[in-house]
């Protein structure tokens, strides 16, 4: 009888260490997730940045485009023209 007390004792110490080792991981892994969700959110963010600028960046090489082509058809027209007035 005095032997079963005495493993029943240190069973339930062992379960308390053990109780206790679980609640210092579980805070540890909680501490770890809130890094985790506040770095996954940055992430996020900066792809919405991302995406935002490229979508900029295809504005205004589009802008550039249509600068481009509308100086050579202003180039092309006013040689046109020059053309036609030194002839008349």
């Amino acid at each position: 009888m005095e032997l079963q007390l005495f493993k029943l004792y240190h069973n339930e110490r062992e379960i308390d260490e053990l109780n206790g080792e679980l609640a210092h991981k579980n805070q540890s892994l909680d501490k770890e997730n809130r890094k985790l969700q506040k770095i996954e959110d940055e992430l996020k963010e900066r792809k919405k940045e991302h995406g935002k600028l490229m979508r900029d960046v295809a504005k205004l090489e589009q802008e550039l485009k249509d600068s481009v082509r509308l100086t050579s058809h202003l180039s092309l027209t006013h040689s046109y023209c020059l053309r036609h007035l030194t002839v008349v």
